[in-house]
């Protein structure tokens, strides 16, 4: 047996025998447990080296009673383990036990860092969608009245990936809205006595519009009615001839764009018996006294409006107005009938607001009169 100081150890080199072969070195070490220092006591004394394990063990091991102490040591590290994401970035955890050797009978922990962390990249995750804010609210759907005005919002912040989900909830949103009064007719009154003494007439009866001055909107229809009726005759009674009075004109082609209040002239005549339409004016003059009855069409382009007004010597015998909400094209017509003396005129013009009109080989925008009875 041999003493050597191996890194401020005292080692035991222990020869062994062989009978086959002889003595041979055996170079595995045993650390014995010895003091590197002299006077052990005096240290303990002065510094209290027992009390720091880690400088005793090195230097008073035994006097220190720490020849049973083992300090722990680090095993290898562990593989990389799973990904902490299903998509995306991530990171993925590396570990090793303080257990090469464990520490024991007060041994030190291993020092450093027990877990080790590397970064890792799996697919791209899908983007889900996401509404945007909701756009200004539109108009509401009627000008008097009660109605509904919508609001709309989209799927786009973001748009959703092909894998992703679609947004959840409606894209259209709805609320009442509400406008002035709507003007109303009254009831209907009485009929008046047939025109005409003597066979066929007329008889008669009219009603009111309610509208006041706050009211955006007038009402919508005629104010009068018209029925045929028969009466008795004597049949010695000599027959009335009756001149034809009858007219039918239009626009001319295209559009035509009308300011409030202006005469509409139809300058396409295709029937004036009695000629008592004027294409340069536009007006149609009485020359037979009697019963008229008169009637407008009118064409509104997609997204445009006709406010239109039959008018008898400058008083409004009919009005109509039509709004064109949709893409496609649309006609209307109204009609008014009246007594008109010799000279009277009558005529059509732009209403309220202004007019945008329109006339083709399939729409036709026209103005027509007939003398029904003298």
């Amino acid at each position: 047996m041999a003493y050597h100081f191996i890194n401020g150890f005292v080692c035991v080199i222990v020869l062994s025998c062989c009978p086959l072969s002889g003595f041979l070195l055996d170079t595995t070490p045993t650390y014995a447990c010895v003091d590197q220092a002299q006077s052990c006591d005096v240290f303990n004394k002065s510094y209290g080296v027992c009390n720091d394990h880690h400088n005793a063990y090195q230097t008073c091991r035994k006097f220190c009673g720490l020849c049973n102490l083992v300090n722990g040591g680090w095993s290898m590290w562990s593989d990389d383990g799973i990904c902490d994401v299903t998509c995306g970035n991530g990171t993925m955890t590396r570990t090793r036990q303080c257990n090469d050797p464990k520490p024991l009978n007060g041994g030190e922990d291993c020092q450093g860092p027990s877990l080790k962390y590397a970064d890792c990249l799996l697919n791209s995750c899908p983007t889900h969608g996401a509404w945007s804010a909701w756009i200004e609210w539109g108009s509401c759907s009627v000008t008097c009245g009660t109605g509904l005005r919508r609001r709309d919002r989209a799927c786009d912040n973001p748009w959703p990936s092909r894998d992703g989900n679609h947004c959840f909830g409606d894209n259209i949103n709805y609320e009442i809205c509400s406008k002035p009064v709507c003007a109303t007719w009254t009831a209907w009154g009485s009929w008046s006595s047939c025109s005409d003494t003597c066979g066929y007439g007329l008889r008669e009866r009219y009603r009111n519009c309610s509208a006041t001055s706050d009211m955006q909107n007038f009402c919508v229809g005629s104010d009068v009615q018209n029925v045929m009726c028969k009466t008795s005759c004597n049949e010695n009674r000599y027959q009335l001839v009756i001149p034809q009075v009858h007219f039918y004109v239009r626009i001319a082609e295209g559009s035509s764009t009308l300011s409030p209040g202006q005469n509409i002239i139809f300058t396409n005549a295709q029937i004036n018996e009695g000629q008592g339409y004027d294409v340069a004016s536009g007006k149609f003059t009485v020359s037979v006294p009697g019963l008229y009855a008169f009637a407008v069409q009118y064409c509104v382009q997609p997204h445009l409006y006709g406010y239109i007004d039959i008018v008898k010597q400058g008083t409004i015998l009919q009005r109509s107005m039509f709004e064109r909400r949709s893409e496609a094209y649309q006609c209307v017509s109204m009609q008014a009938f009246t007594r008109a003396a010799i000279s009277d005129q009558i005529w059509v013009k732009s209403g309220i607001s202004s007019s945008y009109l329109y006339d083709n080989e399939n729409m036709f925008t026209s103005f027509s009169g007939v003398l029904i009875h003298v």
